[in-house]
């Protein structure tokens, strides 16, 4: 069989759409984005209704299956006024009214101490609504919400893991809140019971208040011991320090009277009598120069005032007198030459020169005087001068005491503060009184607070939609397929041609099957739709040879490259169709060939001749070349010289040559074919290639060619490609259905 070229226009569509040529913008594509987002949860709504729907029924299965809780609260308020009986500062002073005090006696109320204290009072241990270890229904809710936590297996119900876990599930239970305006803290308790919560509420306000006291009494306690124990060591501190004062007192001679020592005492006697001795002396000597002038000036000593002070002298003074008298009675009488006046002269002289004797004793006994007086104040000179030595010495050694006496000081001032603390604390110990009262105490609650019924169906509800919601976006985040047209263009930089929809649901036969059965169905449409956009991928010279392949198996290309040959046969079109795939040929299968004739390797071989290896489709007109089922050198077949001679005489003598060539990922065979062709389409199926598969087998078909034409999508649900919001560009569905016969 040798065909001869013939010319025909049926080939070129007469009215060629802009979809052919023209890229789609993101902007017509996928509208608004609240459009986007009400697409997605109308194609997503049975994900999201039946997840909603399931949450909300466990709620409200929840809601009646477990065990109420009631929730009772008491109030207690920090005292922040103190009536004191004295003006001692406490040990524990009272707590100040800050937002951390308050914040800080909240923890204390939460804290797992206290929480153990009323587990331990009200023996909770033994109580299977909190030591679940007690309680193993299969069928209570509790029960499965206990289990999802992690705990050591079976705990013995007095153990110390069942104790944390009991400790745990009170913490749960307890709310401890400030409102932030007032110093009141309101503790709330969930029981199982009425009693059991308002019983709670009030043990946890009771034992608050008696951990103030105890915690006050300890300290005071603690601060007695502590006293105590410094008391005594500051007691020998100052005793240690007094004796050693008085040891330094006594070896440096430092003995006080009166504020000064006996040295400084002595020492000013010592001066009071120089000073006197120093008077005496000048009072003598100047009794003796006045005795010494008189007699140098040959004068009367006897007019001195020491002779004319002297008795003896006064009483001989007074004889003389007596013997001058009786002298001049008696000169007058007997005359001078007379016994008696020879007498009273002797008498006289005798008289006189006792008086010289006398006054020369006297003047001796001054120069004597003047001599012990000077040998006095001499004396007490030395003695001064002694103890001034000795003070002085004094004086460094009281340097010493001094500081010692100052640390003797303050060591009984400190030990006397230190004793009257001690006996203010002992006073205070019995005046200690908690910095809270309980102004409001736990009331039965007569409703319950958990579960709430209406709260459980609205977070069902709300819930459920939530969680469907974001399964609707990791839905479509982890759908990677390309979804529009649109996607192609922004992804594979590439022209969309145009998507071939799916016949699942619309026929049982085989879409080139159907293509014969309905030429005016969606599905021929969007055949031809494809013709026109390769047609005018090249204006000036339109491509001849057309090679179809995809980046995996099973995109559809085989599929769409018979389809589209049939479509085309049935216009009046020369059309043939090379098979490329040498190794995992359909061709001859699918069109009903001749399994006795030779196939397209034959050919290359030289086996047998084009006219004995071509077939003709009987069905649609359409000539191909079908592959064997098994080729041993498939890649070399397809790079060789005649393959390529084989592909310029088919585009020589007919209208089209379609080659369907493997998947480019999975081997190379297209690369061989990609070097003929005129140009290439790549076919990627909807909602099923990865946007990255596909983009890498576009970058190595690029590497081969690039003479691409664009893409296709193929086994398009046009339902659901609607909901994608790309139903709106034209394709086949919605408001264009009635143009076909589907």
């Amino acid at each position: 069989m040798s065909p001869t070229p013939e010319p025909n226009n049926a080939l070129i569509p007469p009215h060629p759409g802009p979809r052919a040529t023209t890229r789609y913008s993101r902007k017509s594509a996928e509208g608004f984005e609240f459009a986007a987002l009400v697409r997605l949860f109308n194609r997503r709504k049975h994900v999201i209704a039946g997840i909603m729907i399931a949450f909300t029924v466990f709620m409200i299965f929840l809601a009646f299956t477990l065990p109420p809780r009631y929730y009772a609260e008491a109030t207690v308020m920090l005292v922040t006024r103190k009536s004191t009986v004295t003006n001692v500062e406490q040990v524990l002073s009272g707590l100040t009214a800050d937002t951390g005090t308050i914040r800080s006696e909240m923890e204390i109320i939460n804290s797992r101490t206290m929480i153990g204290r009323v587990v331990d009072k009200l023996d909770l241990m033994n109580d299977p609504n909190y030591n679940h270890s007690l309680n193993a229904s299969a069928f209570n809710p509790a029960t499965w919400l206990q289990a999802a936590k992690p705990q050591p297996a079976k705990p013995d119900k007095n153990s110390d893991a069942a104790r944390i876990a009991v400790i745990d599930e009170v913490s749960s239970r307890l709310a401890v809140s400030n409102d932030g305006r007032s110093y009141a803290i309101k503790i709330g308790f969930k029981g199982n019971t009425p009693q059991q919560a308002a019983l709670i509420a009030n043990s946890f306000a009771d034992l608050y208040l008696v951990d103030q006291l105890e915690t006050k009494f300890e300290a005071t306690e603690r601060a007695n011991k502590w006293l105590s124990e410094r008391l005594a060591g500051l007691r020998e501190q100052v005793q240690a320090s007094e004796n050693a004062v008085a040891e330094y007192k006594k070896k440096n001679n430092l003995t006080e009277f009166s504020g000064s020592t006996i040295t400084t005492q002595q020492a000013s006697q010592v001066n009071t009598q120089l000073i006197e001795a120093r008077a005496l002396r000048a009072q003598a000597e100047a009794r003796l120069r006045g005795a010494q002038g008189m007699a140098k000036s040959r004068g009367s000593v006897e007019a001195s005032g020491d002779v004319l002070s002297s008795q003896l002298i006064q009483r001989l003074r007074e004889q003389e007198s007596e013997v001058r008298r009786a002298l001049a009675e008696m000169t007058n009488r007997y005359g001078e030459r007379h016994p008696l006046i020879i007498n009273k002269k002797e008498e006289m002289r005798t008289l006189q020169g006792k008086i010289s004797e006398e006054v020369s004793k006297i003047v001796s006994g001054l120069e004597n005087e003047v001599d012990i007086a000077r040998a006095k104040e001499k004396s007490l000179e030395a003695e001064l001068s002694r103890l001034q030595d000795q003070a002085g010495k004094g004086s460094e050694a009281e340097v010493t005491l001094k500081q010692l006496q100052r640390e003797a000081d303050a060591n009984r001032t400190l030990y006397e503060t230190f004793l009257g603390r001690f006996k203010q604390v002992n006073e205070q110990q019995n005046m200690q009184e908690a910095d809270s009262r309980i102004i409001a105490r736990a009331e039965l609650p007569l409703q319950t607070s958990f579960p709430n019924k209406l709260v459980f169906l609205l977070i069902g509800i709300l819930g459920g939609l939530g969680i469907g919601v974001t399964a609707a976006f990791m839905i479509e985040y982890f759908d990677r397929g390309f979804r529009g047209m649109p996607q192609i263009e922004e992804t594979l930089n590439l022209t969309a041609l145009g998507m071939v929809p799916a016949l699942k649901g619309v026929t049982e036969k085989t879409p080139e099957d159907y293509i014969l059965e309905k030429p005016l169905s969606s599905f021929s449409e969007s055949l031809r739709t494809i013709r026109t956009g390769i047609h005018f991928s090249n204006v000036d010279q339109p491509p001849k040879i057309v090679m179809f392949t995809s980046a995996l198996p099973s995109e559809g290309k085989s599929t769409v490259s018979m389809a589209l040959a049939r479509s085309l046969a049935l216009t009046g079109n020369k059309i043939i169709v090379v098979e490329g795939d040498l190794r995992r040929p359909r061709l001859r299968k699918a069109l009903g060939g001749d399994p006795k004739k030779g196939d397209i390797s034959h050919l290359l071989s030289g086996q047998r001749t084009f006219g004995e290896v071509v077939q003709r489709d009987k069905a649609s007109g359409l000539d191909y070349l079908p592959a064997g089922s098994k080729v041993p050198n498939p890649q070399d077949l397809l790079g060789s010289q005649q393959m390529e001679k084989l592909l310029r005489f088919c585009a020589e003598h007919y209208d089209l040559v379609i080659v369907d060539t493997p998947p480019v990922l999975a081997v190379s065979d297209a690369a061989m074919i990609a070097r003929i062709a005129d140009t290439a389409v790549f076919v990627t199926r909807w909602g099923a290639t990865p946007r990255d598969v596909a983009g890498q087998a576009v970058k190595l078909l690029r590497n081969y060619t690039d003479r691409i034409a664009g893409a296709i999508l193929t086994q398009v649900d046009l339902e659901a490609h609607v909901k994608y919001g790309y139903g709106d560009i034209g394709y086949y569905y919605g408001h264009y259905r009635e143009y076909y016969h589907n």
